[in-house]
């Protein structure tokens, strides 16, 4: 997966996951290095100084997918509890609203346990960005059990603000929102969640230490929340606990927020840098707040595997709704103008 080059090379850069081009910090790996059985709360611990929220308020995860599934057996009406239904867990209904196009986990997590989904959409034509007054009016005529928020989203790129999240928040009324920041970190301009949203005991927000620095292979997470809603949830997660190589990794990730912040600078940087070149050569390129942005390409699939050929990987996001879109990650610096040479040559060979 080396970066491409001149000449008769024949890797793969696969910008396909999202996942961040750069290394893995050293200091995460002399964690694990010297790992001990200490390292569930050392991660707790971390995490509850980096959200600056007590150690009550979080719950880690193998990955936010594990946390994602267990919020939807905890919270829906219908949820398989394995002892008969516990009616004091169900919040509204078993209705499910999510913001879309988006990560498809969502929806799948909630049928699973039993609830109807209904797609709040975002218009191409907006750029992804979805009207939130109307958005908003379409929550609280479904009076779901459960609204999923992703941001920024996966795979638009859109990043809601502060005002805007909050009024989803309020449109949920008496649900759960789950609010999915596991590229939140890589935000220039980010935004805190205010403790008050935690504080209803309706707001679950999920965050990954996986996306800045290339550590996807820890597979670790956590969520934040109101001490009570915490409970059900680790109830329904059951006895999964990290094992102590990944919890001392992860904690020694979130302990240094400069890590986070200097990749985020790098990659935010190298996708600037692509869009304007993509840009350049005639495509539709969406604004993006993270390591991540959208190309209208039309005929995704086909485009994909053109640049296959060129020696880049992309997502074809035909499983999104969104068959003529190409979703990419932030390359490696240096290596933009390879990109975008696979690009235009995948659309020349198509035309």
């Amino acid at each position: 997966m080396a970066p491409p080059k001149p000449g008769s090379w024949t890797g793969l850069l696969d910008l396909s996951e999202n996942n961040s081009t750069l290394g893995v910090p050293p200091v995460v790996m002399a964690s694990m290095r010297n790992a001990s059985a200490t390292g569930g709360p050392s991660f707790i611990a971390a995490a509850s100084a980096r959200g600056g929220v007590p150690v009550d308020h979080i719950l880690p995860g193998n990955g936010t997918l594990e946390l994602i599934h267990a919020a939807c057996r905890a919270l829906l009406a219908h949820a398989d509890r394995g002892g008969g239904r516990k009616d004091d867990f169900v919040i509204h209904g078993d209705h499910v609203a999510v913001m879309g196009p988006t990560f498809g986990e969502f929806r799948l997590a909630a049928e699973k346990a039993g609830a109807a989904v209904t797609e709040v959409p975002a218009a191409a034509e907006n750029g992804f960005r979805w009207d939130i007054p109307e958005a908003a009016r379409t929550i609280r005529s479904l009076r779901p059990a459960m609204v999923f928020v992703c941001n920024p989203n996966n795979p638009t790129g859109t990043y809601l603000s502060m005002g805007e999240a909050g009024e989803l928040v309020a449109a949920a009324g008496a649900g759960t929102v789950i609010l999915d920041e596991a590229y939140a970190g890589l935000v220039a301009a980010r935004w805190p969640v205010p403790r008050e949203w935690l504080d209803t005991g309706r707001l679950l927000v999920l965050r990954s230490v996986s996306k800045a620095c290339a550590l996807e292979f820890l597979g670790a997470g956590y969520a934040v929340g109101a001490p009570a809603l915490i409970r059900r949830i680790a109830e329904a997660r059951g006895d999964m606990e990290m094992n102590p190589v990944t919890a001392a990794g992860a904690a020694a990730y979130l302990a240094d927020p400069g890590l986070e912040r200097a990749a985020g600078e790098v990659l935010r940087a190298s996708l600037v840098e692509l869009a304007a070149a993509l840009a350049a050569a005639g495509f539709r390129v969406l604004p993006a707040a993270a390591n991540f942005t959208m190309v209208e390409t039309g005929g995704a699939r086909r485009f994909r595997w053109e640049m296959m050929r060129r020696g880049v990987l992309a997502k074809e996001l035909d499983g999104y709704g969104l068959p003529g879109w190409i979703r990419i990650a932030a390359p490696p610096p240096g290596t933009v103008p390879v990109v975008a040479r696979a690009f235009v040559a995948a659309r020349e060979a198509l035309s």
